[in-house]
């Protein structure tokens, strides 16, 4: 059994309120080789709500994000639960883009990524 570290950072705070599409704050992640994104949806209300969520990673001195290569087609949440999502060849930076639709759409929840060395 390998002896590989772990730490966590928090993405979403817990009980955020997204309505709207955004994107997070870029996180910095090279210390970690792959992760496990925690998705914690305590409330998902409005008609026929949807929750895209792609993850995109960028070097250290890049100006844009790029698309993860594993998620060419957006994760997608449409009611309350926990979901994990695994994720490998993190680069320097990475963050979240959430694209809302619905009808009166909202969604509360966090998300932390556990990261391994």
């Amino acid at each position: 059994m390998s002896d590989r570290s772990t730490d966590k950072i928090e993405l979403v705070a817990s009980g955020t309120a997204t309505t709207a599409s955004t994107t997070t704050t870029g996180m910095p992640t090279r210390r970690w080789s792959e992760g496990v994104l925690l998705f914690y949806v305590t409330a998902v209300t409005g008609t026929a709500p949807l929750l895209d969520i792609t993850v995109q990673i960028a070097d250290r001195d890049a100006a844009s994000y790029h698309t993860h290569p594993s998620f060419r087609k957006p994760y997608q949440i449409t009611a309350a639960g926990n979901y994990a999502l695994v994720i490998d060849g993190l680069a320097d930076k990475m963050r979240l883009s959430l694209t809302v639709s619905g009808t009166s759409p909202s969604f509360t929840w966090g998300v932390v990524l556990v990261g391994k060395n």
